[in-house]
């Protein structure tokens, strides 16, 4: 019985959360493609407010949340830092995949 109690929410959530993405989809587009605005308007602590380029959150002498502040190109180079992490750790994975492999067909 608890089992059932148990997969009823979890399935249940799945397919919700499987809606929310479909409903995503239909009105942003796959990629975001149908977005009036693909670029970011505002960055880091700055945000577009009707018009006008406005500072948000805190920051304050004594403390506060200092947002991250980076313009397109320090995103840029963050997203090609990033990209070239991942495919270092995919190939080192697919090293240790191929290295167990020739290992377990020598046992």
């Amino acid at each position: 019985m608890g089992c059932f109690y148990f997969t009823i929410p979890v399935v249940g959530g799945w397919y919700v959360m499987q809606w929310a993405i479909s409903k995503s989809h239909d009105e942003i587009g796959l990629r975001g493609e149908k977005l009036q605005h693909k670029q970011l308007q505002g960055y880091g602590d700055k945000t577009v407010i009707d018009g006008r380029d406005e500072k948000v959150g805190a920051g304050g002498r004594f403390g506060g949340v200092h947002l991250a502040v980076s313009d397109s190109n320090t995103q840029q180079n963050n997203k090609m830092m990033l990209e070239s992490m991942f495919k270092k750790e995919r190939r080192k994975r697919n090293k240790d995949k191929q290295q167990q492999k020739n290992e377990d067909n020598e046992i």
